[in-house]
């Protein structure tokens, strides 16, 4: 963010969520030296998380571990290009669907579950930086049932349980 704020002085990044322990603590403080360009915004409900997904244009989720993270279609739905890690579940059942609206990055290797590899990480950070920038360069998406019809259709809960359905009935 330090790096694209300095071209762009007026971005701002909202951070939704929070953490515990050690590497939370050293982010809220670096939040803070970084105010008011970084506004942590700490849990919120799902009523605040998508009026502020409304108001922004971008939604970033750089994650090591992920299964299938709904929020970037909830992001979606709110008119948010994405820029994510290219996660198993992010590559195989969200990229084909949403097509233009979302920039995968690939990840470094890790070490764990959630720890990359140290030297793996500037070259990240320079693959999600530019992934960044392209979606901020990039035209609005406006209303994705009209910029992109039929991209959520497949994870509406009428979907969702058809298909469900569908398995349960073949195992019955």
């Amino acid at each position: 963010f330090k790096r694209i704020h300095a071209r762009r002085p007026p971005l701002r990044l909202h951070v939704a969520g929070g953490g515990t322990g050690a590497e939370a603590d050293e982010l809220r403080l670096e939040m803070g030296r970084m105010a008011p360009s970084v506004v942590p915004h700490g849990q919120l409900t799902q009523t605040d998380l998508a009026e502020l997904a409304r108001r922004c244009t971008v939604c970033i989720l750089p994650s090591f571990f992920e299964g299938l993270p709904l929020a970037l279609v909830e992001a979606l739905a709110c008119g948010c290009r994405l820029v994510a890690t290219a996660l198993p579940g992010i590559r195989e059942e969200l990229a084909p669907r949403l097509g233009d609206a979302l920039t995968t990055v690939p990840p470094p290797r890790l070490v764990s579950v959630d720890q990359p590899h140290p030297e793996d990480l500037p070259a990240f950070v320079d693959r999600l930086h530019n992934a960044i920038e392209a979606a901020l360069e990039s035209p609005p998406l406006g209303d994705p049932e009209i910029s992109m019809p039929g991209a959520l259709a497949h994870f509406t809960w009428g979907a969702v349980f058809g298909r469900v359905e569908t398995i349960w009935r073949g195992v019955a």
